[in-house]
This record gives structure tokens, sequence and C-alpha cells, in this order.
């Protein structure tokens, strides 16, 4: 008589148990905003790290360059060594300023990545939904194949001339297809997380939960070669460039800036050639952010149309579910529709995503050339 009751117990106290342990495992996965993902991007990066050994390094190097200049040489009166410390001086300074600029450059990228990792993974997980969706309605697109060649029938959306084998294995394909799609998602979840999950510190197993829902949010400046112009001023590389310039002009006065003789026909080369060098890459960044905000203006008329798609797509599903719940079509048409909603969401997710890393490139497009 006990048997009974102490199977019920033991029953119940898997249930219990397996109930708990769901549940811990949803309270100990992480849950993180995206800010929250940049932060411990920025702390976990190594590149970061080596930016920021790399203005220790400078602020030595330059202190040990000034404690060897005396006093600051004048044009045409100085020695080979005087002139060469110069020189020296000058150049680790250089060298001080750009490495806190690199520093801050490499931060941008970090964001950038950051950012793009986490909406990665997003995408990825809104595309596994889509295309288990795409599955479960392909699986029974082929089930009502089936039953209507073993009543000797093809379905009206089956093309004319199509024999009912040919049917039955066009539906197949369609199901293999869908698996595949499935299967290929599954990996690109699964890619998307390890490199998040290796960007902040995790193991490659964890899953964590990420809350911030990306919104789409129209660029707006005031003018754009205001914003152009804003882009170059802010850019370390061009900043280098443009040190450089200074540099030669400085070593141009200067017979022995090198350490050894320069004469005067490489000494102004020298200086053309800097100057060219920061006018060309001042052309190529200023090309580079034009082109970043019309990239940007044409995911915009993008989003607009895939918006339309998805307000369509979700009409029509929701007269599908009350014809459904009418019993006026079957589950393999809703669930078509709950298919085609699904994707045309997918589609628009993409938009956004991209639209938003295209927009915070166009505002800091040193961080894009970084990559």
């Amino acid at each position: 008589m006990r048997k009974p009751f102490i199977y019920i117990i033991s029953l119940f106290l898997i249930v219990c148990f397996m109930n708990s342990s769901a549940l811990a495992d949803e309270q100990n996965t992480a849950r993180f905003t995206l800010n929250e993902v940049i932060t411990k991007v920025l702390e976990n990066s190594k590149d970061v790290k080596k930016a920021k050994l790399a203005i220790d390094k400078a602020e030595e190097q330059r202190d040990n360059n000034a404690d060897l200049v005396s006093y600051v040489p004048t044009t045409g009166s100085n020695s080979p060594e005087e002139e060469h410390t110069w020189y020296n001086l000058l150049s680790s300074d250089m060298t001080w300023e750009l490495s806190k600029k690199s520093y801050a450059a490499e931060e941008d990228k970090q964001v950038l990545n950051a950012c793009k990792m986490y909406w990665d993974v997003q995408n990825a997980l809104e595309k596994l939904n889509a295309k288990k969706l795409g599955l479960s309605y392909s699986k029974l697109y082929l089930q009502r194949v089936q039953a209507m060649n073993r009543l000797g029938m093809i379905p009206s959306d089956v093309s004319q001339g199509t024999s009912p084998q040919q049917a039955i294995t066009d539906a197949e394909r369609l199901v293999e297809k869908a698996e595949s799609d499935l299967t290929a998602s599954e990996n690109e979840v699964n890619s998307a997380y390890d490199a998040l999950n290796q960007a902040i510190g995790f193991s490659v197993e964890e899953r964590p939960l990420l809350i911030d829902e990306i919104k789409f949010e129209p660029l707006e400046i005031d003018n754009l070669e205001v914003e152009v112009q804003r882009a170059i001023e802010l850019n370390p590389n061009i900043w280098q460039l443009d040190e450089s310039v200074k540099l030669a002009k400085y070593s141009y006065d200067m017979l022995y800036a090198s350490g050894i003789y320069t004469p005067y026909k490489i000494r102004q080369i020298n200086k053309n050639e800097a100057e060219l060098n920061s006018a060309t890459a001042k052309d190529a960044a200023r090309l580079a952010t034009r082109a970043l905000y019309y990239a940007v203006i044409n995911l915009e008329d993008g989003y607009n149309a895939a918006d339309k798609s998805v307000t369509g797509a979700a009409e029509s599903l929701r007269v599908s579910q009350l014809l459904y719940d009418l019993g006026m079509i079957t589950r393999e048409q809703l669930l078509n529709k709950e298919s085609l909603l699904a994707e045309a969401k997918l589609a628009r997710l993409n938009i956004v995503a991209e639209h938003s890393y295209m927009k915070l490139a166009f505002q800091k497009p040193w961080a894009v050339s970084a990559n």
C-alpha cells in the first residue's frame, strides 16, 4: 500500500528539483545592458592595456630625451650632436602625444566592436527563431503533400504539371533546406556568443542575456561638411601626419637632425613628402566620412521599407489568427504567416543593427580604420 505513495512523493521531489534547478540556472544567467558589455570589453581588452603601456613607455622615452637637452638650440649655430638631441626630443614628444591619442582611438575601436558583438548575438538569436518557425512550417507542408498524395491529389499551391512524387520530393527538399538553415543559424549563435564571451572574459559555454533592444534612431546632423571637418580634426592618424609635417619643417632647418649631415635637397623632399602625405590622408578621410554618411542614409531608406513589410506581415498574421480561431484555415497556413513575420522582423533587425553600427562609424571613422 505504501509503494504508490512513495512513488508519488519521489516523483514530486524530482519535479521540484528540476524546477528549482531551472530557476537557479535562470537566476545565475548573467544579464547585460549594452553599456555593461562595453565596460567589460574595455576592462578585458589586451589591446587597450598595451596602448596604456605604450603611453608610459613613450613618456619615459620623452623624459629621457628631455634630460639630454641643456638648452633650446637656434638655427645655424649648433653642433651635430645638439641638433640631433633636440630633434630626438621633438620626435619623442610627438610620439608621447600620439600614444595618448592612440589609446583613445583604441578605446573607440573596442566600443565599436563591443556594440557590434552585442548586436550580432541579438541578430543571430532572432535568425534562429525565424529558422525554427520555417522548419516547423516546412514539415507541416510536407505532411499535407504526403497526405494528399495518398488520396491521389496534388495541393493547389504546387506548380501545374508537377507529378505527385515530384511534389513530395520538392517538399522534402524544403524540409532539408530548412534543417540546414537551422543548423547554420545555431552555428551563428555559437559563433556570435564565442566572440562576445572572449571579449568580456567569459567561458565559451556562457550564454548571457542581452537585455537592451536595438532602437532605430535616424542620424541627425546640421551640416555634412562640418561633420567631415570634425572627423578630420579628431582623427589621430591625421594628427600624426600633421605633426610629421612640423617635424619635417624643423629638420628642414637642421643639417644634422638625423645624426648625420642631410643635404638641403633631401631635407626639402622630406618636407614636401610629409605635406603630401598629410594632404592625401585628409582627402581620403573626407571621402570615407562622406561614404559612411551616405551608407547611413541608404540604410534609413531601407529601414522604412523593412518596417512597412513588418507591419504588413503582422496584419496578415492577425487576420490569419482570427481565421484559424474560427476553424477557417489550417495550422500550417497560420504557421506560414508566423514564419513570414519572423523573417520580416529579422530583415528589419539586420538593417537596424547595421544602421546603428554605421552611425557610430560615421561619428568616429578612425575606429573603423583601426579594425
